[in-house]
């Protein structure tokens, strides 16, 4: 992004941030819907629960996913020690 921004290539700036609000504005919705209340009207129904470790363990799996998404030379200087 920076190699873009100094030498002034205004449209691949400009595609790159349509395209994260692109995304984003998909993405979102799935992320809410997962994390939100299951809508039930009878209450027998109601048997799934969801227990904090459920929920940590998929909020560390997204942030995993976020940051071998940001930082993916991470995995491969690991992979290289080994």
């Amino acid at each position: 992004m920076s190699f873009a921004a100094d030498h002034a290539l205004w449209s691949l700036l400009a595609a790159l941030i349509v395209g994260s609000g692109i995304a984003l504005a998909y993405y979102l919705p799935v992320i809410f819907t997962l994390f939100s209340e299951p809508k039930v009207t009878d209450a027998e129904e109601a048997q799934l629960e969801i227990t904090l470790a459920d929920k940590l363990l998929v909020s560390l799996y997204i942030a995993l996913g976020f940051v071998l998404g940001v930082y993916p030379d991470v995995i491969g200087k690991l992979l290289q020690q080994l």
